[in-house]
């Protein structure tokens, strides 16, 4: 039998973690990925969780629980850098894409 195929993304070891809520991201969660990819295409880097933080007016200390639950549906991974340590899966840029053509037909 062959190994089961997880859906979600690599740690920074390398290992892959199983997407733990395959619940489609919240509205609140759409805006924290869209505000990640502007600011990655702006800046050519990944912001702070205190730039997330600020950006979406939410206190600092709060934002690990935003980026461990877009962990947990695969749209956010880790980084070994210190302070800039979330980015954007391919799937979490799918979603964003997808959200972007879905507001162009309203």
């Amino acid at each position: 039998d062959a190994e089961p195929r997880y859906l979600g993304s690599r740690t920074t070891r390398g290992d892959v973690v199983k997407m733990q809520n395959p619940v489609p991201p919240t509205k609140r969660q759409l805006e924290l990925l869209g505000f990640m990819a502007d600011y990655h295409a702006a800046h050519g880097k990944w912001p702070s969780q205190r730039e997330i933080a600020k950006a979406m007016g939410v206190n600092s200390s709060n934002m690990s629980g935003y980026i461990r639950q877009l962990i947990g549906k695969s749209l956010v991974r880790k980084t070994t850098a210190k302070h800039r340590n979330a980015e954007l899966t391919s799937t979490g840029w799918r979603v964003i894409r997808t959200t972007e053509q879905q507001q162009r037909l309203m």
